[in-house]
């Protein structure tokens, strides 16, 4: 690179046609689409031949975060906090939860929201601004947006659908159930 430069200095570069000057900027510019190809794919090449990066929170983390969580349903959860918990940096927390939960922690945390409200719509009479606050949402429109974008209808549409009767008791249960089932990390 040095004599290239001197080459320009002196009078030797006024002797030589254009197309060698681009020689070494081509020469330099075919490795990059696959260097970009590379990045792109970062995910599954990290350029030393080893096997791509696994990531995600040790299993026992991964239930500390989604204990506290069921536990703070009605609170303010932000990933920072999330992130103290197991004693990781924000950015760091937020890629290994992604791996392990397969989804953010603002989209776990809005899908347990939601869940724990439909529990609390089927065991309960409370009018839905309650459940909305016991659920950790501002309000009954903010609770009515996110119900709805998650379920695919309205609270209250969902709770008259699947009301429980006493026929119904059992699949009541079996529902609850099958909503605290799908909390866990996956595995």
């Amino acid at each position: 690179m040095l004599s290239r430069c001197t080459d320009r200095d002196s009078g030797d570069a006024r002797n030589r046609a254009p197309d060698s000057e681009r020689d070494p900027a081509k020469a330099c510019s075919q490795p990059a689409p696959a260097m970009l190809h590379a990045w792109g794919n970062r995910n599954e090449y990290r350029g030393n031949g080893s096997p791509p990066l696994q990531g995600g929170l040790a299993t026992w983390l991964a239930k500390r975060v989604a204990d506290y969580i069921e536990a703070n349903i009605d609170s303010s959860l932000r990933a920072a906090d999330l992130a103290t918990i197991v004693g990781l940096g924000a950015s760091h927390f937020c890629r290994a939860f992604r791996n392990s939960f397969g989804m953010t922690p603002l989209t776990y945390v809005t899908r347990q929201r939601v869940r724990h409200a439909q529990l609390l719509m089927l065991v309960s009479r409370k009018p839905l601004a309650q459940i909305a606050l016991e659920c950790g949402m501002y309000d009954q429109a903010h609770f009515t947006r996110v119900f709805r974008k998650g379920v695919g209808m309205n609270p209250g549409i969902w709770r008259r659908q699947f009301r429980p009767s006493g026929d119904h008791a059992g699949k009541v249960r079996r529902l609850g159930m099958e909503l605290k089932s799908e909390s866990h990390p996956r595995t």
